[in-house]
């Protein structure tokens, strides 16, 4: 009696991976996953997937399809009603521009007037240590810390102006 005939089975898909611009291959799926236990490639391989190069974690860990849509952003505010007319700009925005400057002249000057201060505080300590003067690191700090207070301080006077 004749066996009845046999189809061979398809031949399993075969892909190319890539990693540093090297292409190697072609492997079955199962080729792959044995490279990949034995640790000889990685998940950030390449894989070219019908034409289409990807990463061979996002081939054989596709993401799920999105079941909902996405929650509204919170942060921008909900749309107006139609026909409403723009709301106006408020009328003390030269105030908050004032201010605006005002936080960047005081940031900027907390990182300047350290500097500075060091200067003629370094120049003060040399002095009073060559008149005999003890620990002139202490006094250069204690003399920087004072000239910058005092900076700040002026500064804080011309911007309340």
């Amino acid at each position: 009696m004749p066996s009845p005939p046999q189809h061979p089975q398809p031949a399993a898909p075969r892909h190319h991976l890539q990693w540093k611009g090297v292409t190697i291959g072609p492997y079955t799926e199962l080729e792959i996953k044995e490279l990949l236990a034995k640790g000889e490639i990685g998940l950030m391989h390449r894989i070219d997937n019908n034409g289409r190069w990807q990463s061979l974690s996002e081939y054989l860990f596709p993401a799920p399809a999105a079941k909902t849509p996405p929650p509204p952003n919170l942060l921008s505010p909900p749309s107006p009603p139609p026909n409403t007319p723009a709301p106006e700009a408020p009328a003390n925005t030269e105030q908050l521009d004032r201010l605006i400057l005002t936080g960047y002249i005081l940031c900027g000057a907390t990182v300047v007037l350290p500097i500075l201060a060091t200067l003629p505080a370094f120049w003060i300590a040399t002095h009073l240590h060559a008149q005999g003067a003890h620990e002139p690191a202490r006094l250069q700090y204690i003399l920087g810390t004072a000239f910058t207070l005092i900076g700040l301080l002026l500064i804080a006077i011309l911007l309340a102006n």
